[in-house]
């Protein structure tokens, strides 16, 4: 009977010191998984603040495209109104110079027919003046 005891008692003892071994290890797990758990969550909370601010970055470059591409608009409008007021002054400083050319010719027809009269006008007072003496 007491050899029965003693390999219950040994049974018993190798089963409590398995038992409380595999608690130990579970803890030293349960130890290193809540580090572990620790880190992955502050490494977690870090990324979430830096996606915040790439977030908020880019909305501000988003906002900032969106005002340039409004400004360029706006010079891309006053551009081509200054091209359209060009082509008008083009148009209308080429009809000037025709028209000069124009008067000019006209002018040039005058004085030659001025001259002419003139010439006439002389060739008649000398004639008068030929005539009369």
């Amino acid at each position: 009977m007491g050899i029965l005891y003693l390999g219950i008692g040994l049974v018993s003892g190798v089963a409590l010191t398995y038992y409380l071994q595999s608690k130990n290890v579970n803890r030293g797990n349960d130890h290193t998984n809540n580090s572990e758990v620790d880190f992955l969550t502050n490494q977690n909370s870090k990324l979430k603040e830096e996606l915040t601010d790439v977030t908020n970055e880019l909305d501000s470059v988003k906002i900032d495209n969106k005002r340039l591409r409004d400004q360029r608009d706006k010079v891309e409008d006053k551009n081509d109104d200054f091209e359209l007021e060009l082509t008008k002054l083009k148009r209308t400083n080429s009809n000037l110079a025709q028209e000069v050319e124009k008067l000019k010719s006209e002018l040039n027809e005058y004085e030659m027919l001025y001259n002419a009269r003139k010439q006439e006008i002389e060739a008649l007072k000398n004639q008068i003046e030929n005539n009369g003496k």
